[in-house]
């Protein structure tokens, strides 16, 4: 006869997410987190070069697949959780981009003409570089 164990390890992810989303217990889930937790991991942190943004992308994406868990029907899991990942790893990277940080940064500086010449402001070199001003 075999075990708990023998038998949850026989189970397919797309068996667990159905006993997750019957049942709610969150062993089901974690079966799953562990399984799939390092090429999650490996996945964030190739777009990412810092580990600690990859820990955190890894987790928003455990975060949202266990939210969503109910949209989950039939299909590959693994398939569905990498799509997850990958849409998280690109929005905190449009969240973080260098560019966001000029354009904010941009917005603070005024700019004043003093006669018919702009003043030398650091949104006078950005304005020109991205507006083709010369």
């Amino acid at each position: 006869m075999a075990s708990k164990a023998q038998i949850a390890a026989e189970l397919s992810d797309e068996e667990r997410v159905r006993l997750f989303q019957k049942t709610r217990e969150n062993r089901w889930f974690s079966e799953l987190f562990e399984k799939h937790r390092r090429k999650v991991y490996v996945a964030c942190r190739a777009f990412f070069d810092d580990s600690g943004r990859a820990e955190d992308a890894t987790q928003e994406t455990f975060l949202r697949a266990f939210q969503n868990m109910d949209r989950f029907r039939e299909g590959d899991f693994r398939a569905w959780l990498m799509k997850i990942c990958k849409n998280v790893c690109i929005d905190e990277w449009r969240r973080r981009r260098p560019e966001q940080a000029v354009k904010v940064e941009a917005r603070n500086w005024s700019m004043n003409r003093r006669g018919t010449r702009w003043s030398r402001t650091p949104i006078c070199g950005w304005l020109r570089k991205g507006c083709g001003w010369r």
